[in-house]
């Protein structure tokens, strides 16, 4: 959207991050090569601000960023104070959403053939039900994002779409 070679610096520093053996936290902080992607991504932000923020002032969603800026900050200062967690409830959280999201599964499966979680099998089967599906993904098969099941109205499209996001939770925020 920005650059063509927009993504070299960071597969330069990726290529010299393996054959170092070298981390974020461990990169040296005067490698060349770091500090171009990081001056690269600052730019390229900008660049994105620049080209989206019409369009983001259009759909009136400027303050959906603002929002997130003051997010990031409260979030910032939570990581730099420390914020104490539940360990035994975030533990128990987990085990209770996955282990909804394998009984939901085993539901889908049951009364519809199909996981919830294989994306062409759910399409044949959303196609057998009887819905067009025309939206492809760029390697062309036909495509289940959220966009697409949101718009269909059968506990099917739905329940795959809930097991998705149950799954992203539980693995994103209380499995660490």
């Amino acid at each position: 959207l920005v650059d063509p070679h927009a993504d070299m610096a960071q597969g330069q520093l990726d290529t010299a991050m393996e054959r170092q053996g070298w981390t974020y936290a461990t990169v040296p902080v005067d490698f060349p090569v770091y500090w171009a992607y990081g001056g690269l991504d600052a730019v390229y932000t900008a660049r994105l601000w620049e080209q989206f923020v019409p369009e983001l002032q259009a759909r009136g969603l400027t303050s959906v960023y603002h929002l997130d800026l003051c997010v990031q900050e409260l979030l910032t200062r939570m990581e730099e104070r420390g914020c104490l967690t539940d360990i035994p409830y975030a533990e128990e959280q987990y085990e209770i959403f996955t282990r909804w999201c394998t009984e939901t599964a085993r539901w889908v499966q049951d009364n519809y053939g199909v996981s919830p979680t294989s994306n062409k099998k759910l399409a044949d089967k959303l196609q057998e039900l009887g819905f067009t599906l025309s939206v492809r993904t760029e390697s062309g098969a036909l495509s289940v994002a959220a966009e697409v099941l949101r718009q269909l109205d059968h506990p099917l499209p739905q329940t795959a779409l809930r097991v998705r996001q149950i799954s992203k939770i539980a693995s994103t925020y209380l499995r660490n």
